[in-house]
């Protein structure tokens, strides 16, 4: 990869999150993850909440922290992940995530300590929050060509 492509944007409300969780999941496509970053309360599951709405499903979109995967069915098929329970990488494969990535789109919520079993088409979104609590900077980074095209894509969206 010759670069790695970057994309800045401010969210000024819960629905501006969720709309550019729908512009991530227009272009998305199967075996696509999208690594979620960001404090609590930051707003990964509204991130996701977009990216269901944008691959067609209709489901309402909760957090995973109890069940760790929840599966939305649509067009496209979502794994929504969340590691925060997990405490080690051997916990985390034991989830198989793998056998899921060619059958659809996995979000993973607390991706930090488990990276390594990620290696392909990894969209990485980070979420923070400024001094106004009500707005968020989501920084979204790309890691190989695919991913690169797709931040393309999502700025398209943006300047138009």
């Amino acid at each position: 990869m010759n670069s790695i492509e970057k994309l800045k944007l401010t969210s000024k409300s819960e629905k501006e999150t969720i709309d550019i969780g729908y512009n991530i999941g227009l272009n998305l496509d199967n075996s696509d993850v999208v690594l979620l970053y960001g404090e609590m309360g930051a707003g990964k599951t509204r991130i996701t909440a977009g990216i269901a709405k944008g691959i067609g499903s209709e489901m309402t979109v909760r957090s995973p922290t109890f069940v760790i995967i929840n599966e939305y069915p649509g067009p496209k098929i979502l794994f929504h992940c969340d590691f925060y329970r997990l405490n080690n990488l051997f916990e985390a494969y034991d989830l198989d995530i793998e056998s899921r990535f060619d059958k659809g789109i996995v979000v993973v919520e607390w991706p930090d300590t488990f990276e390594e079993i990620f290696t392909q088409n990894v969209l990485k979104v980070k979420i923070s929050i400024p001094e106004n609590p009500d707005s968020r900077n989501i920084l979204l980074e790309s890691t190989n060509k695919r991913t690169n095209d797709l931040i393309g894509n999502i700025k398209q969206n943006y300047e138009k």
